[in-house]
């Protein structure tokens, strides 16, 4: 008891009622807290829901452009559907493929683009980049009504489908060129839901022949008999005439391979071979013929004239190969003569071995048994790597 001023006694109040009453004070104050650490986790989750959306969206667009970059490539890397392709009239600038023509690359020194529009079978369009509006949504279904300015949820993605045309030596135009084929990634939704969603990441290159592909190995040559008299590729029209300084031909007589019928003889120097692109090997041996050349030329057809690297064969080497190895295009039939040039004969050089004329074109060699009967001169072994006429065979 505690006595008050007045002389009375006050009944004292106990500790717990005191700090009870603090203990109250205290648990405003941490609801208080609470509810702010709650808001403020609420608004992290809200943030949070939000990223986790966006990312789902990411990520189902991204499967969908993965989707339909395989359909295209799939398409373009098909025979059936890059035959399909060529032949629809709706890529004008192709007409260049399917009349076997000359294609323009170069206008200008600027390369060319062209729209493209795809097929998969003739009718069945894969995708048609003149349509301005033709598109896919999120799960890669075609839709067309996607619009670059004005997004439509719906059809958000698309592709720019062109196609251009590659010459060798970059020349402004050819017949049979390469092909390549652009894919640029378009993406249409509004600005919050593109953000963090790079597109250019799904565009993409093709590289596509003009051509059929063929890798046909076609090899002729020359193999005589001494006995016959005519050896070495002596042409047998002007009879004992050599490559003394000037440019002789080489005899031809055997096909050893022609799987495709690309090439014919025509006896006893010339050879056709039908349109296409060649990766060739001719060889012809030389017998003390000093410095000596080889040159593979056209008679008709396209305009050919290719010399190889010099190689010599004095007395003291005897024995000596030319090599040309090169590449051409043909867009046309085209028939050929071998030609060697030499700067000595044998007789120019007799320490040893032969000094017959007919030896500079290469001496004849036996085979195991002895014989001479199966000596090989002259050879073209070429790879015709394709055609230039669309759908050839």
């Amino acid at each position: 008891m505690i006595k008050s001023r007045t002389g009375g006694l006050v009944r004292s109040r106990p500790h717990s009622d005191v700090f009870a009453s603090k203990q109250a004070g205290v648990s405003l104050v941490e609801l208080m807290i609470v509810t702010a650490i709650v808001g403020i986790v609420a608004i992290g989750m809200s943030d949070l829901f939000v990223e986790m959306s966006l990312l789902q969206s990411k990520v189902e667009q991204g499967a969908a452009f993965t989707e339909v970059r395989n359909e295209i490539t799939r398409t373009l890397k098909s025979p059936q559907g890059w035959a399909a392709t060529v032949a629809d009239v709706a890529n004008g600038e192709m007409a260049c493929l399917r009349t076997n023509t000359p294609c323009v690359s170069l206008i200008a020194g600027a390369r060319q683009w062209y729209n493209l529009t795809l097929s998969r079978t003739p009718g069945a369009v894969v995708f048609d980049d003149d349509s301005a509006t033709a598109g896919f949504n999120t799960r890669g279904v075609a839709c067309n009504t996607f619009d670059a300015v004005v997004p439509d949820a719906n059809c958000p993605l698309s592709y720019e489908l062109d196609w251009s045309a590659t010459c060798p030596n970059g020349a402004d135009s050819c017949v049979g060129p390469n092909i390549e084929v652009r894919a640029t990634a378009q993406y249409s939704v509004p600005a919050h839901i593109h953000r963090g969603f790079d597109p250019n990441k799904h565009s993409f290159i093709v590289s596509r022949g003009g051509s059929v592909r063929k890798n046909e190995e076609i090899r002729i040559a020359n193999i005589e008999n001494e006995a016959a008299g005519v050896n070495g590729g002596e042409d047998g029209v002007t009879a004992g005439s050599n490559c003394l300084n000037v440019w002789k031909r080489r005899r031809f007589n055997t096909v050893l391979s022609d799987p495709g019928g690309s090439v014919a003889l025509l006896p006893p120097e010339e050879f056709t071979l039908a349109s296409g692109v060649y990766n060739c090997q001719i060889r012809a041996p030389g017998y003390k013929v000093g410095g000596t050349f080889i040159r593979l030329r056209s008679t008709a057809g396209d305009a050919v004239n290719l010399r190889s690297s010099p190689s010599v064969a004095t007395r003291w080497a005897g024995s000596t190969t030319a090599e040309l190895v090169t590449s051409f295009t043909l867009a046309n039939p085209t028939t050929f003569v071998v030609e060697q040039f030499c700067t000595s004969l044998p007789q120019n050089e007799p320490s040893f071995g032969s000094v017959q004329v007919q030896h500079s074109f290469g001496i004849p060699v036996p085979d195991e048994g002895g014989s001479f009967a199966t000596t090989v001169y002259t050879t073209v072994n070429c790879i015709r790597v394709r055609c230039v006429t669309v759908g050839c065979e």
